[in-house]
């Protein structure tokens, strides 16, 4: 897919990757430091792992649980607040600068693989996509890891691969291994991608040993951190969110998991029929539902705020990239793993939770059928996304953060489709020949080019500003629209709340020797006090409100679980707390029990509450607890 470009075009696109980048970098860093400046519940996570840092450098790592990343994101949070002594803009600084690495990386990734109208197009749409964005503007830990993936992937995908280029691949994603797993998945593919190099067999096992060592001792820190301190080497544990999520469970499946998240962290592997279900239920249904949107707009698609519809380029455009040739050949092949796919799916599983299959299996036929046909740096962005699919299928992933992986592999695919069927439409050429012409001198598809991808950037936008408009105001969407075509005035009920409840709590001269029982630690945090990590859902239903406070009925797990999610972290259980605050910020799942909080001058709240701030717009509800000597 080579493009040979006159040198006036060659000068004006090599200028856009850079207009892109600084103008997303410019972008994030205003909205992050002049909008979206305080705490939100959104940040929840990277308050607590910037929590988990510092207690990490004071020396009290050992008490200190995080099931599912590792220590650097945390740590690197911590040092760069020391720094600027602030942990707001230290968090933002991280995220801001993942988030432009992402952009400008992305391209040039693209741009080793692709023509320079591919790998410009799939730039625009990854830094129009509203969770890149959202997410460079947060206090996350989410985007680290996949900069420095997506970095590796630049190095690894250039035309003459050098032993200096696997080691900074490898050694970049070891360092991101030690923030999130997910950059294993890389590590895999690209080991499958330099096995499938036309060299001879010294040069391969010299590059993936090389690759192999440089990988391992890059992340060798968290491998020595955790055996150290945890007497393991990787210190993850899936059971709380296998039970919490997942589709098909049974009531002593779920408390086996719950029971074990410290004994046995395997203990998911207990009942493998219950184990296959959820896999192939989350390969077939949940991954691709929840990437484009199926059943909600929180997808990680290409255009988010319409369910399905992303869905179709990336199929698309995918069909195009196999090189698929319209012969009887491919049409007996089609109709026969569709018609095997579809009675297996009859006979071993339902049509509701494999419907994919019947799409997906085709196609990766196809893709097997036309691979020779194929560019060997493509095949590592198909082998990416097929190795995430198969590892990640083990967790019922849900958020949008989870796919973010795969836009390295879904934004050209939505490009070639778009810009293959537009010069077909225009010009009536080959969707193949649609890369080595230049549509953009055709004033006509220059039009319906920009056009579509200008409503599409649009769409992105609207999404983006009405989603962290609900993040940093707490207004629903129906609130946001009204406001926004009214010109009216709105508040920010989030700040308000925020700035109420941390001043109130910030009068009491002994906070910082204080326990803040709440489902969010943003609170505690800022004014310095301790947290006790809660969800509201512990406990028996129609205990009373002072056992619950005291954990008086819970759980082992539950208390575990409250005590990893807390400030400071309790790994071990070494305290036993009693509040001397509640916040409850009401939700549906919560025990009927507890929702009477939410009501001040309800007779079932004790004496012992003295009611300091009840929000009249989210009802969130401040009581300071007067101890009985």
């Amino acid at each position: 897919m080579s493009f040979s470009k006159p040198s006036t075009e060659k000068k004006l696109f090599e200028k856009f990757p850079i207009v892109i980048t600084f103008g997303f970098f410019f972008t994030t860093t205003i909205i992050s430091f002049f909008y979206h400046d305080f705490w939100t519940i959104f940040d929840q996570d990277g308050l607590i792992y910037l929590s988990a840092g510092q207690q990490i450098l004071e020396g009290n790592g050992a008490h200190v649980s995080l099931p599912n990343s590792g220590p650097a994101g945390p740590i690197l949070f911590a040092l760069l607040e020391n720094f600027t002594q602030n942990g707001l803009y230290a968090t933002k600084i991280i995220s801001i600068s993942s988030g432009t690495a992402i952009i400008f990386f992305s391209y040039h990734v693209f741009r080793n693989i692709f023509n320079y109208k591919v790998a410009i197009l799939s730039q625009l749409f990854i830094a129009f996509n509203p969770w890149m964005g959202i997410l460079s503007i947060s206090s996350l830990n989410d985007l680290a890891p996949i900069s420095l993936a997506i970095c590796s992937l630049y190095f690894i995908t250039k035309n003459q691969i050098r032993f200096s280029n696997i080691i900074i691949s490898a050694s970049l994603l070891g360092i991101g291994f030690m923030f999130r797993t997910q950059p294993i998945i890389f590590f895999f593919a690209i080991i499958i991608f330099l096995l499938l190099l036309k060299n001879d067999k010294k040069f391969k096992i010299k590059t993936i040993s090389l690759f192999i060592i440089f990988f391992i001792v890059l992340c060798s820190p968290m491998l020595y951190y955790n055996s150290s301190t945890y007497g393991v080497m990787f210190d993850s544990n899936t059971n709380y969110y296998i039970a919490a999520h997942s589709k098909y469970s049974t009531p002593e499946w779920k408390n086996y998991l719950f029971d074990n998240m410290t004994d046995d962290k395997q203990a998911f592997l207990s009942d493998y029929n219950l184990l296959l279900k959820n896999y192939f239920y989350n390969l077939f249904y949940g991954q691709p539902s929840n990437l484009f949107g199926f059943e909600n707009r929180v997808s990680a698609s290409l255009i988010p705020a319409i369910p399905i519809i992303g869905l179709f380029p990336v199929l698309g455009g995918l069909i195009l990239f196999l090189k698929i040739s319209a012969t009887k050949k491919t049409l007996l092949g089609i109709i026969m793993t569709s018609s095997i796919t579809t009675a297996l799916i009859f006979l071993l599983g339902d049509i509701q939770d494999h419907f994919f299959a019947i799409v997906i299996i085709p196609i990766v036929f196809l893709g097997i059928q036309n691979i020779k046909k194929l560019d060997k740096k493509f095949i590592l962005l198909i082998t990416i996304c097929v190795i995430f699919s198969l590892l990640m299928a083990i967790l019922p992933l849900r958020s949008y953060k989870h796919f973010l992986y795969l836009w390295i592999f879904l934004a050209p695919l939505c490009s070639f489709f778009i810009i293959g069927v537009i010069s077909k439409l225009t010009l009536n050429i080959n969707l193949e020949k649609s890369s080595s012409i230049n549509i953009l001198k055709n004033s006509k598809t220059k039009f319906i080019l920009f056009s579509i991808v200008t409503t599409i950037l649009i769409i992105n936008v609207g999404y983006s500003y009405v989603t962290l408009e609900t993040i940093t105001t707490g207004n629903s969407v129906d609130e946001i629209i009204q406001n926004f075509v009214a010109s009216s005035d709105y508040i920010n009920k989030n700040k308000i709340d925020y700035q109420t409840i941390t001043s109130i709590l910030k009068s009491d001269p002994d906070i910082e020797k204080k326990y803040v029982m709440a489902n969010y630690i943003l609170f505690a945090d800022v004014v310095n006090a301790k947290w006790v990590g809660v969800q509201f859902q512990e406990g028996p239903e129609g205990d009373s409100i002072e056992n619950y406070i005291t954990r008086q009925n819970w759980k082992d797990w539950q208390i575990f679980f409250s005590n990893i999610s807390s400030e400071p972290m309790d790994r071990n259980g070494e305290n036993t707390v009693i509040p001397d605050y509640i916040i409850y910020n009401p939700k549906q799942f919560h025990l009927e029990s507890l929702k009477i909080l939410s009501e001040p001058n309800n007779p079932g709240i004790p004496e012992t509450f003295e009611l300091l701030h009840h929000s009249p717009h989210s009802g969130i509800t401040l009581y300071k607890i007067n101890h009985q000597n």
